[in-house]
């Protein structure tokens, strides 16, 4: 059968339900992280996305990382509500996000 023929075929039984499309691996939902740390001076945090591989959902252990100066924050469901939250804390000098964002 031809190339064309077939994609036809294909359209036709597609729409009178004959055989459904394949539908595509669900995309999860992205989550978000604010990273505090003040081991070097004043108060910072940055915004991660929860799949980039410096937060690693929250348990990643940027470079410098010290456990008694810095933590993490969340998840977050939206980028929305990471940045409210990063902007309602208190005493923070320096806020920031990774370039994941």
């Amino acid at each position: 059968m031809r190339r064309d023929t077939r994609s036809k075929l294909q359209k036709v039984a597609t729409e009178v339900g004959l055989i459904s499309k394949p539908t595509g691996p669900a995309a999860e939902a992205p989550e978000f992280f604010i990273y505090e740390n003040w081991a070097a001076g004043p108060h910072k945090i940055v915004v991660h996305r929860g799949s980039c591989g410096q937060c690693s959902h929250g348990k990643g252990r940027p470079a410098g990382h010290d456990q008694d100066h810095a933590r993490w924050h969340g998840p977050y469901s939206t980028l929305a509500e990471a940045r409210e939250t990063a902007h309602a804390m208190t005493n923070i000098l320096i806020r920031s996000e990774c370039k994941c964002i």
